[in-house]
This record gives structure tokens, sequence and C-alpha cells, in this order.
């Protein structure tokens, strides 16, 4: 087929058949290479001397991927690193696994 016949459009929203068939076909296309998808979500959370959580990193596995869905950080807590830190705990305990 050439470039001429194809074209792209913006979405708000995928339809659920679209985003099955989108996930089908990573799902193998990794089997086709040996990968397994392995999804998983988790959270690695800040607490303070209180035991308040005061920032949170929702991620998940997929494939041998992690992706970070959100970083937040209380308005109280802002400006210590801890973003910065949860990215490098999130690091470290990934670090070498793929």
């Amino acid at each position: 087929m050439s470039e001429n016949n194809y074209h792209i459009d913006q979405v708000d929203q995928l339809p659920d058949e679209v985003e099955n068939l989108i996930h089908q076909g990573h799902v193998q296309d990794e089997a086709d290479n040996g990968i397994i998808c392995n999804y998983k979500k988790f959270a690695l959370v800040v607490k303070d001397n209180e035991d308040s959580i005061v920032g949170a990193l929702q991620a998940y596995t997929a494939f041998s991927e992690i992706y970070v869905d959100d970083i937040w950080i209380s308005p109280t807590a802002r400006k210590n690193g801890l973003g910065r830190k949860l990215l490098q705990e999130l690091e470290n305990k990934f670090k070498g696994n793929g």
C-alpha cells in the first residue's frame, strides 16, 4: 500500500474493540519474541514520621518495561526532592530486571 492510502485521526478515547486489538497485537508480538506480558500494578508511598502518606508513585509492569502512571507529593512535603527519590527507588528496585 502506498502512503497515500492512510490518514491519521485524533480521537478523545479509543473504542474498547480498538483497545483490545492493540493489546492483543502487543501480546502476540511479544509472545513471538519470547517476552512475557507480566502486567502488574504497584505503588511506592512516602510516609512522614507520623506514618501519614505524603507522596506516592503509581506504576505498572508490562512486558519487559515499567510505566509510571502518576506521581503525587503533598503540598506540605514538596521541594524536598521526594519525587526524585521515588523515581530513584523505582529504578533501584527494578535495575537489572530487563
